[in-house]
């Protein structure tokens, strides 16, 4: 809110959530701490988000990047239904989607159809740059 005060502009949006099931949320919230810090316009659905109200807010919030997080083993399987059904509502067409969580491994994240996998909060922040074009 301090960047957008000042005039600063936004580098692009980021929409992020949790998905069904989980309700583990420390990583996101460092997640979007960052995003924010660099620029980003965040969108935070939080957690124990079902797949609609994904498919939802990307059609509501158009976002440039699409970050889905699941934290137990149980619940990675819902990051291909979410991308999934992004997919069969149109709404993949020049969006990035990123993956990520404890449990979740780059071979995890791209199996599931995810652009890219979130490694950790910096590797996240640097991802959604390269996805917008910033340095």
């Amino acid at each position: 809110p301090v960047l957008v005060s000042s005039g600063v502009k936004s580098h692009g949006k980021f929409l992020m959530g949790v998905v069904e099931g989980d309700l583990h949320d420390l990583g996101k919230n460092i997640v979007k701490a960052m995003l924010r810090a660099n620029g980003f316009e965040v969108v935070d659905l939080g957690v124990d988000v079902p797949v609609e109200k994904f498919v939802e807010a990307v059609k509501a919030e158009k976002p440039d990047i699409l970050g889905i997080g699941a934290y137990m083993s149980t619940t990675m399987g819902q990051l291909k239904e979410v991308i999934d059904a992004v997919e069969a509502a149109g709404l993949r067409k020049g969006m990035k989607i990123t993956a990520a969580g404890v449990c979740v491994t780059e071979k995890a994240a791209l199996e599931s159809g995810a652009d890219a996998w979130g490694g950790d909060a910096m590797h996240t922040v640097n991802l959604a740059k390269q996805y917008v074009g910033v340095n």
